[in-house]
């Protein structure tokens, strides 16, 4: 039907699902690959002493690497909806036993 919406249901709960665009560009990131899983790998940088923003070679392999994994600029907003029953209800009256 040209009227029906994605919904996500609980116990209790209805919502509408709508994808949403947004002008950010959202980042999904985690550790680089071949990693422990941990909270990121640090950077190994067998460079000089002091690089030009004056931060030395320790400073630099202290610091955490994580990988843009996925980007993606939408999200999916649930609405609180009322159950809306008659679709559900003309679907099932016409595969009703009787």
């Amino acid at each position: 039907e040209g009227d029906d919406i994605a919904c996500v249901c609980t116990a209790t709960k209805t919502y509408q699902v709508k994808r949403v665009e947004t002008s950010n560009q959202t980042l999904l990131v985690g550790p680089e690959l071949g990693g422990d899983g941990g909270e990121g790998d640090e950077v190994s940088d067998g460079g000089e002493d002091e690089d030009a923003d004056g931060e030395d070679a320790e400073a630099r392999q202290r610091r955490k690497v994580a990988v843009v994994r996925a980007q993606t600029s939408s999200h999916l907003d649930l609405t609180e909806i009322a159950p809306k029953l008659d679709r559900l209800r003309d679907m099932l009256a016409s595969v009703a036993y009787g």
